[in-house]
């Protein structure tokens, strides 16, 4: 194979390759914002263990059922803790959030998170090419700075149905 025709095919892999980057949203900016007196309701369950553990996968699949089935929401990851796993072991209550807060029926496990001040990444790329958590929790952070606050470990991650993603991080100081 001459080079010219080498040429051609690498150039065309990437003419593909930008598009298809393009397409799936790479060139999208995350969106931040503060949100005032933010409160978020999840309805699911409590998980402390390993980090990848197969329980995990259940409970985030029961809650993409409960978001196709009242289709509205968004599945929701609360790290009362933070996100990085402490000797394996990590804290989280998974579930549903219905887009508002509701009045509950006894049976169903909740977590109502609520601060005075948040910041809120929006996430609108498709997954694959997504800034991972570390970059977007360094842009909430400067963010944060610039709005004179500081970030907490906690965060709540909710995905939703069209593939957008939302990142919360509260502030130290927040009673949640």
């Amino acid at each position: 194979m001459n080079a010219k025709r080498l040429a051609i095919i690498v150039g065309a892999i990437l003419v593909v390759s930008f598009i298809i980057y393009s397409w799936l949203g790479g060139f999208t900016d995350p969106e931040l914002g503060l949100a005032e007196q933010p409160a978020y309701q999840l309805i699911g369950t409590e998980y402390r263990g390993v980090f990848n553990h197969p329980r995990v996968r259940t409970l985030f699949d029961e809650a993409r059922t409960k978001v196709t089935e009242q289709g509205t929401g968004a599945i929701g990851i609360f790290y009362p803790e933070g996100d990085q796993p402490t000797q394996d072991t990590l804290s989280r209550f998974i579930g549903y959030w219905p887009g508002k807060v509701n009045r509950l029926r006894p049976e169903n496990l909740a977590k109502v998170v609520q601060a005075d001040k948040a910041v809120v990444v929006t996430l609108s790329m498709h997954p694959l090419v997504m800034p991972d958590k570390a970059e977007v929790r360094e842009m909430a952070a400067r963010f944060a700075s610039e709005q004179g606050l500081r970030l907490s470990e906690q965060n709540l991650e909710l995905y939703f149905p069209d593939n957008r993603m939302e990142i919360i991080f509260f502030p130290e100081g927040s009673s949640l």
